[in-house]
């Protein structure tokens, strides 16, 4: 899970120009001594790279629509240079609380883009025919989500844990949907953190299900990857 309020508290950090070559694979350019740079430039390298790529296609998207669609946003779409520089400050910072430091991946990018850039953009991907909730599950989970299949008579909600989901909203649901205390649901979402699972029984697989499917449908609606399952359970 991700830790939101650590993520905003970073510093900015030096080099910025250096990190941004890092992510454009090039110097950005500069007209007048201004740097000429916005998020539908870096959204279209991020097009490029393997993984976003394989995400847009596993999830049905026209690669090649959306790339049109990019070139022809209006100004106010686009973005500016801060608006960039602040994407790869909290991919960095995102990049880092998920343990692995250093030039974030494009997947990381790609979700900051989505969660902290320009609403326009997402509006334009939407537009082109992109279901970007599937793209970020198949960028967290490596896999289309599949649907949940039949309920076993003994079952329980599995929660699995993600890089972006952030630890709020896993709170959240644990509190709203399953009924926990606020200082339980935070112990449960710790565990799931540190252990990648957590398997919580239900009465019946008809409530199992119907928890599951409600999670599923709030955490897709705000691009977050969080995925719940239903499974066979012994627990009380």
């Amino acid at each position: 899970m991700l830790c939101e309020k650590a993520l905003m508290k970073k510093p900015l950090l030096p080099r910025l120009l250096y990190i941004i070559k890092l992510a454009i694979g090039h110097p950005p350019k500069l007209e007048n001594g201004a740097c000429v740079l916005n998020e539908a430039q870096l959204l279209r390298v991020l097009l490029g790279m393997p993984e976003v790529k394989a995400a847009f296609e596993a999830s049905g998207a026209n690669i090649d629509r959306v790339r049109t669609a990019l070139e022809r946003c209006p100004d106010d779409a686009k973005g500016t240079v801060r608006s960039v520089i602040k994407i790869l400050h909290l991919s960095q910072q995102m990049s880092s609380l998920s343990g692995k430091p250093g030039v974030p991946a494009p997947k990381i990018r790609f979700v900051t883009q989505v969660r902290y850039g320009n609403p326009l953009l997402v509006q334009l991907m939407q537009s082109a025919g992109v279901d970007l909730g599937a793209v970020i599950f198949h960028l967290a989970h490596g896999k289309a989500e599949a649907s949940i299949g039949e309920a076993p008579a003994k079952a329980g909600v599995e929660i699995v844990n993600d890089d972006f989901t952030p630890m709020e909203f896993v709170i959240e649901m644990l509190t709203r949907h399953l009924g926990y205390e606020r200082e339980k649901a935070v112990k449960a979402m710790l565990h799931v953190h540190l252990s990648s699972t957590l398997v919580i029984a239900q009465q019946s697989a008809e409530q199992a299900r119907a928890v599951a499917d409600a999670i599923n449908r709030e955490a897709r609606a705000k691009y977050f990857p969080l995925r719940c399952n239903v499974v066979l359970t012994n627990l009380a």
